[in-house]
């Protein structure tokens, strides 16, 4: 498995959807980066794992999470889909709601993450990032 380096930034969002190859899952190990989505007025509403590995010469993004807040579930799910990563800054996958719902009493750290490939090669010094940001109402 290939490793890369964690870049956490917040830029505009893009929008838009591709076809896939099937989908895979794997198991979360301590490889993955632990993230929430939390508003600033209505508390943390997503917790996730999520990595980025290399999988038949291509990268894939795998991921588990579950709501927290049911308060800001829909606004959180909106939000998932207009997230994207990032390869050396530009955009490899957009909308992260493929990742595996687990409910809000489960375990991330013993959870099946489900994995999607990007069609995206990465270099030795290459740098992944997440961009979620946005706005909602409540």
């Amino acid at each position: 498995m290939m490793r890369l380096s964690f870049l956490s930034t917040t830029a505009a969002l893009f929008i838009g959807s591709a076809a896939w190859a099937a989908d895979f899952a794997i198991p979360v190990d301590g490889d993955f980066w632990v993230d929430d989505i939390t508003w600033p007025t209505q508390g943390k509403g997503y917790e996730f794992r999520w990595l980025v590995i290399e999988h038949d010469g291509q990268l894939a993004v795998c991921g588990a999470g579950k709501y927290v807040n049911v308060s800001n579930k829909t606004q959180t799910r909106d939000l998932m889909r207009k997230a994207k990563v990032t390869l050396d800054g530009k955009p490899i996958l957009k909308d992260l709601t493929f990742f595996t719902q687990l409910k809000s009493n489960a375990d991330l750290a013993t959870a099946k993450a489900t994995c999607r490939d990007t069609g995206a090669k990465a270099g030795k010094n290459s740098k992944v990032g997440l961009d979620i940001s946005g706005r909602a109402r409540f």
